[in-house]
């Protein structure tokens, strides 16, 4: 749903009609749309690059087009860093996605580190016995 922008992020809203506040719930910075959310906005951002570090991928984070590009490049290849980082990259959007409902619909936030915490759990619990040996050499909870 994300990669078709078919979130109901602020941005959609108001082109509905719905009066919403623009402001980004998770980093107060800039106006919610979703090429902003997911890489650009500074949680998403720290995250995302926190992860790719973690996976060993040496580069910084783009905006949304060019994620999604990356990806879809990235996991043509058929390796086990490659399935780990489309599970990841699922996890990461996934999780920023339940980060913005705590905070829209519960008023609960979690940090960051937290988040990327649950992500690496998640990716040791569901992996296969090919991504399983690569998990096994990188570190379980990377610093940011």
């Amino acid at each position: 749903m994300a990669a078709h922008g078919r979130l109901y992020t602020r941005d959609r809203l108001q082109s509905w009609g719905v009066r919403v506040d623009q402001e980004c719930v998770l980093c107060k910075q800039a106006n919610e749309i979703i090429q902003h959310l997911f890489f650009e906005c500074s949680y998403a951002n720290t995250l995302w690059s926190t992860l790719l570090t973690w996976q060993g991928i040496k580069r910084s984070v783009n905006g949304w087009d060019e994620e999604l590009r990356w990806a879809e490049m990235w996991t043509k290849r058929k390796t086990t860093a490659a399935e780990l980082y489309k599970m990841a990259l699922a996890a990461t959007v996934y999780y920023v996605w339940q980060e913005w409902n705590a905070r829209t619909f519960q008023a609960k936030a979690k940090e960051w580190e937290l988040t990327c915490k649950k992500i690496i759990q998640e990716l040791h619990c569901r992996s296969s016995r090919h991504t399983e040996k690569i998990l096994h050499r990188l570190d379980w909870y990377p610093s940011g």
